[in-house]
């Protein structure tokens, strides 16, 4: 099968972390890619079909996928030239969807533009516009200095997400990722289905249903008896099978091996008594058992607040850096989420 240009619309709100997840899945799904610039809300890539389709069902911080049949710098009032350049199938129905993101363009222009494009394609085309079934989406997605026009694809699991927010879990803690990031987080380790995955600070095991979700056989370990039995209630409350969860200590790990690695460790937000120099402890030890678990090749992603060296504590024991972003929480709080692969 050919490959074809597409675009991937992101969700606001995460910096540059979008991007890092769209990366992680396409090189979990084995997609043959290949990245194309972008803008601040959109990836850009040139991949299989089947691949660019089964790699945006895993994201859970993008939007949706599009097959991209215009892509121009620039404001939008230019796009009408290159309308009439396209080469598309004739007949069918369609409609036309307007994505404007930080007030691109006035609200009242929205659409006039949907109407103006929708025209253009009914009359060259020969399309018909139907907004109850249409055959067709076609998404004109506007930035402040970029465009881009794609024929609407598929919804990212962003979609699904309302299912298992936190407060509607069986077991509910303040310290869990919301689960939108805790499958970026899988999606960042590069998890496939069948790995051996190993969350060392799992609590209640938001981290673990979304990778057991993807199809890995997923491994638990917390200090607190009370986590463990939450996490289970979790997993068992939306049809997991593939777990195992285990009481332990992080810096002692308990587990042979493991294929990929995802966790949010502990640091103080809900824990004033866990100083700075105890965690530079924790993560210490933590980081050099485990290099001795973690296969070489193997993925290591991590959630930690901005200003700790966690970098050079992987370096030392064998990781190289593949990603870093930065997730404004509030105002003291940026968290940085990090992806490293195991080399040494």
């Amino acid at each position: 099968m050919s490959a074809k240009d597409f675009f991937v619309v992101h969700a606001g709100k995460y910096g540059s972390l979008p991007k890092s997840e769209l990366v992680g899945s396409l090189e979990a799904t084995e997609s043959n890619f290949s990245l194309k610039p972008g803008t601040k809300y959109l990836s850009r890539f040139t991949c299989e079909l089947n691949k660019a389709k089964e790699s945006i069902q895993r994201v859970a911080i993008s939007h949706f996928l599009c097959e991209e049949l215009i892509f121009q710098r620039g404001s939008v009032s230019n796009l009408f030239s290159f309308l009439h350049k396209l080469n598309l199938n004739e007949g069918g129905s369609f409609y036309v969807r307007v994505n404007r993101v930080e007030r691109a363009i006035p609200p009242e222009e929205v659409s006039l533009l949907e109407r103006k494009v929708g025209s253009i394609l009914s009359e060259k085309f020969m399309k018909k516009t139907n907004f109850e079934n249409p055959e067709e989406i076609f998404i004109l997605h506007i930035e402040n200095d970029a465009y881009a026009l794609g024929k609407f694809l598929k919804y990212s699991e962003r979609k699904n997400l309302k299912e298992r927010q936190n407060k509607i879990k069986p077991k509910f803690h303040a310290s869990m990722l919301p689960p939108d990031l805790s499958r970026a987080l899988v999606n960042l380790a590069r998890v496939k289905k069948d790995d051996i995955f190993l969350d060392p600070f799992c609590g209640m095991g938001g981290i673990l249903l979304e990778a057991e979700l993807i199809g890995a056989r997923v491994v638990g370990l917390d200090f607190k008896e009370k986590m463990l039995r939450g996490a289970k209630e979790n997993l068992v409350f939306y049809g997991a099978l593939n777990y195992d969860l285990i009481r332990g200590d992080s810096r002692f790990l308990p587990v042979v091996k493991a294929t990929k690695v995802a966790t949010d460790p502990p640091y103080g937000r809900l824990s004033p008594k866990l100083k700075k120099e105890s965690l530079v402890n924790l993560y210490t030890r933590f980081i050099a058992n485990l290099s001795g678990i973690i296969k070489k090749g193997g993925y290591f992603a991590m959630v930690y607040p901005k200003g700790l060296e966690v970098k050079t504590l992987l370096n030392e024991n064998g990781f190289h850096i593949v990603s870093e972003d930065e997730v404004i929480v509030h105002d003291k709080l940026t968290r940085v989420f990090l992806a490293s692969r195991k080399v040494s």
